[in-house]
């Protein structure tokens, strides 16, 4: 039976899937919005257009939180699996999360 995690370190990888799951949210949803819509001419943007972004903004930092009070739950009684399963999942989430903030820019 793995040892319990410290409150320290629960808190620090609840704070690394809230940023994980804030910044995949935003790239898919960037991505999907991107990819639907046609290009815009930039001469006709005004300061209402900036909606979609802040809109997009707070939704990724409600899904975080979410994801973020529900570690703890999630790595219950299975914390060094779940730590390691996070891990692992880090890069991939950070480079395809780039990706699509790249080439839906």
């Amino acid at each position: 039976m793995s040892e319990q995690r410290t409150p320290a370190v629960l808190r620090a990888e609840s704070l690394l899937v809230w940023a994980l799951a804030a910044v995949l949210f935003y790239a898919l949803d960037r991505g999907y919005k991107a990819a639907n819509t046609p290009p815009v001419n930039p001469v006709n943007i005004i300061a209402t257009a900036r909606i979609d972004y802040f809109w997009r903004m707070a939704l990724s930092a409600f899904i975080g939180t979410f994801a973020m009070m529900a570690w703890p739950r999630i790595a219950a009684d299975r914390e060094e699996r779940a730590a390691a399963l996070l891990f692992r999942a880090a890069p991939w989430v950070i480079v395809f999360s780039a990706i699509l903030m790249v080439v839906f820019a």
